[in-house]
């Protein structure tokens, strides 16, 4: 069992540490306005080509069964306030943390993903991070991004078995 967290920590290293390159990458590159796949980078993706749901309101709440999911474990922040040296300060600050997280690295990779390609460049067979990469040309990527899948899977499984 004090194996959990030193586990976790690595895990998340990894996830964290994917998706910081990508809101920093992404940042830069919509920051130097420089058109990506044929397509200006900016605000206006997020409107053009059908604007706000282009397939009307179904499928944006189909979608939100995945984000619910994407959180149904949020209550680890508590059961491993057993293995802290000093649980009453730290897991209140771990849960506060919580919303702020949330924000950065899921609102903000969404919202930056819509910036930076508009929606019709996302296939539902590819990871969007893979495909904003894969426009950059970066080699791997999605054998890269296997691994980050992989060990994001090796964290639900340590957290199910703690």
């Amino acid at each position: 069992m004090k194996w959990f967290a030193e586990m976790e920590f690595w895990f998340a290293l990894i996830k964290v540490l994917a998706i910081v390159t990508f809101l920093v990458v992404g940042t830069v590159f919509l920051g130097s306005g420089q058109p990506l796949d044929g397509n200006t980078t900016g605000f206006h993706l997020i409107t053009d080509n059908g604007g706000f749901f282009p397939h009307g309101l179904l499928p944006a709440l189909v979608l939100i069964q995945g984000v619910v999911f994407a959180f149904a474990s949020i209550e680890m922040v508590g059961t491993a306030a057993g293995e802290c040296k000093d649980p009453q300060t730290m897991v209140p600050k771990a849960i506060n943390s919580v919303i702020w997280r949330i924000g950065l690295f899921y609102v903000g990779s969404v919202v930056l993903l819509v910036m930076l390609l508009p929606w019709s460049a996302y296939q539902a067979g590819q990871s969007p991070f893979v495909t904003f990469f894969s426009k950059l040309g970066v080699p791997y990527i999605g054998s890269i991004m296997n691994i980050v899948v992989l060990t994001a899977a090796l964290s639900s499984l340590n957290s199910g078995l703690y």
